[in-house]
């Protein structure tokens, strides 16, 4: 095909395009574009910004995200509030725990140190007693 037919034959159909919109349009109604719609409904008066939304229904609106906002913020309040119990518990048993080790430790040393005590005592009697019962080599 050359170009000189390709470009009728593009022609001929968006020709044929327009005509069946055209009778498309002149069959059916038209619908209303926004604009119009906004100029025929009477601005609320309490709320002439917003034609879409009478003043009542934003108010409405408003309320419910307030309501929403301040029960997110009791809900973190609650949280933040479980997290600071939680911290002051984790800190109160860590201490607990501190100060138990400490006594623990303290009672196994006395302990220890009283064991080892007792048995290089032992040790040094039975070392004493052996070398006194060993016999003198120079006294014969």
């Amino acid at each position: 095909m050359s170009d000189d037919r390709l470009r009728q034959h593009l022609l001929d159909d968006l020709e044929a395009l327009r005509q069946s919109l055209d009778r498309m349009a002149r069959s059916e109604p038209a619908l209303p574009v926004v604009d119009e719609v906004v100029e025929k409904r009477p601005a609320s008066p309490l709320n002439p910004d917003n034609p879409f939304l009478s003043s009542d229904s934003l108010s409405e609106l408003i309320r419910i995200r307030n309501e929403a906002e301040a029960r997110a913020a009791e809900e973190q309040a609650e949280l933040n509030f479980e997290e600071s119990l939680d911290a002051v518990l984790t800190d109160n048993l860590e201490a607990a725990f501190n100060r138990w080790a400490d006594e623990a430790l303290a009672d196994y040393l006395q302990l220890f140190e009283r064991d080892l005590r007792r048995r290089l005592r032992n040790d040094f009697l039975r070392l004493l007693a052996e070398h006194k019962s060993q016999p003198r080599h120079g006294s014969d």
